[in-house]
């Protein structure tokens, strides 16, 4: 069953891949080739990785494993296939003028850019700073946080100098474009982006969280896809593979620094986290720690050691799959979309201060039996496939397949094919490919809501400086009518 399943999930993947390269330029971020890429990573190759080396996977007996893998390998090729027809019904069912109303791509003339990636960006490092307040800058490391309304709030709206480096971005680009551009107002939007990029670079790597990381460059990659026309396919495999290269480099020696952080900290006794100067003295210790590990800094870049690493991060979606498929409903009955609690997830946590955590992770992985009944702290990112199938089996597989492909191809048509990638629309597409193709492996009600969040208040603050500007002009209108006006 395994040879079958895989060999059809290869043959899928394969032929997408197959049919984007042979063009002469290739979207490498239109919805579906960037699914196609993940499931490559995250699933194609640890499966074959796990079918190989069963004994690899340390909580369950490798026998069971050999039995789960082939069920593993069909719920994959289950789930691309259901995501590939909700792709192409999206593409081929006719959109009526009023099914959809077209997001209007640019911020109004009157509406500086500048404004916007400030105050978004202000409010990001924020709350930043009262993440950091409160333990939470480390990946590795956090402390207990007794206001959690607070902490929720503030991890919401530090996502924001997402939004800010974003639309930095664009207006760089766009001044590239824009012949009416002086030499002095592309080199400031020029160090505008970049300044930013480099101090997100700076505020990433002490912290240990791979994904801001590689964001930095995902954004750069973005924006030269869509305003370079996009790329073409020799110069994808030829950056792509040294990219590819220096990513797993980077995740292995990114998994040695977070571990060397934790042994700080359980050794060291008590360390204020929201003391500056102690969160810097922590990295230069865990920096240290690092060249002594092992004898030899030689060690971090040995093939073995790089390749587990890699592989049990990028595996990290199989592991709880196969651990769901051998307890479900066997053990444990199916969740009938107890973690899809998305109306719970909306409400405020300021109107229901009692709400309970919804992150699925925790609560799940003690529930399942992958983490410790007394850990409390580590999260197991599910996956689509593992959280689809512990709600509902394999109807909870095609079924949200096929909403999310043509949830997919609506929103990219909606954004990108009908508004060109205008200012706003591209701002939009970049978040949700970032939540719903990147993140939705976290959860689906958290990465719906963190999403809609999102946008929710980016619209808001347009729709305030809109009437605000407005205003102001039309108060300034008046006070010259009035001083120009005979007494």
């Amino acid at each position: 069953m395994f040879e079958v399943s895989y060999l059809i999930l290869l043959a899928s993947l394969g032929g997408v891949l197959a049919v984007h390269f042979s063009k002469a330029r290739v979207n490498i971020f239109e919805p579906f080739l960037l699914t196609t890429v993940l499931f490559i990573l995250f699933y194609l190759v640890p499966l074959l990785y796990y079918y190989l080396y069963p004994e690899i996977y340390p909580l369950l007996d490798p026998s069971i494993v050999s039995q789960r893998i082939p069920l593993a390998a069909f719920v994959v090729a289950l789930l691309y296939l259901s995501i590939a027809f909700g792709y192409a019904l999206g593409r081929s069912l006719r959109i009526t003028n009023g099914e959809w109303s077209r997001v209007r791509g640019d911020f109004p003339k009157d509406i500086d850019a500048v404004g916007l990636i400030v105050f978004f960006y202000c409010l990001a490092w924020i709350s930043r700073i009262v993440l950091i307040y409160n333990g939470q800058y480390f990946q590795s490391v956090k402390s207990e946080v007794d206001n959690v309304l607070v902490l929720s709030y503030a991890n919401i709206l530090s996502e924001f100098y997402i939004v800010a480096v974003v639309l930095a971005g664009i207006r760089y680009k766009r001044s590239l474009g824009t012949p009416t551009s002086s030499a002095r107002q592309l080199k400031a939007a020029r160090r505008l982006f970049y300044g930013m990029l480099v101090l997100e670079f700076l505020f990433a790597v002490p912290s240990g969280r791979k994904e801001a990381v590689l964001l930095i460059p995902l954004i750069v990659i973005f924006l030269n896809n869509f305003y370079g026309g996009y790329f073409r396919p020799r110069k994808i495999v030829v950056y792509g593979g040294a990219g590819f290269l220096i990513v797993v480099a980077y995740f292995a020696v990114n998994q040695v620094y977070r571990w060397a952080i934790e042994v700080i900290v359980m050794n060291g006794g008590t360390v204020d986290l929201g003391n500056m100067a102690q969160v810097f003295s922590l990295i230069r210790e865990g920096t240290e720690m690092l060249g002594n590990l092992g004898g030899a800094p030689d060690k971090i870049f040995d093939g073995e050691t790089i390749l587990f690493s890699v592989l049990g991060r990028i595996g990290g979606l199989v592991e709880p799959l196969v651990h769901i498929l051998e307890v479900t409903p066997s053990q444990i009955d199916y969740k009938y979309g107890a973690t899809l609690n998305v109306l719970v997830e909306f409400i405020p946590r300021l109107l229901w201060p009692e709400k309970p955590v919804t992150v699925i992770g925790n609560t799940l992985g003690r529930e399942y039996g992958i983490l410790s009944p007394t850990d409390y702290a580590t999260n197991i990112s599910f996956g689509l496939a593992g959280e689809a199938y512990l709600n509902f089996g394999l109807a909870g597989i095609v079924g949200i397949g096929i909403v999310l492909g043509f949830t997919m191809r609506r929103v990219y048509r909606s954004l990108i094919v009908q508004n060109h990638g205008d200012y706003f629309s591209l701002l939009l597409y970049f978040l949700f490919m970032y939540w719903f193709i990147g993140r939705i492996h976290v959860g689906i009600s958290g990465t719906l809501v963190g999403f809609v969040k999102i946008v929710v208040i980016i619209f808001i603050v347009r729709y305030a400086l809109i009437r605000g500007r407005l205003l102001l002009e039309r108060a300034t209108v008046g006070a010259r009518l009035r001083s120009a006006s005979p007494l």
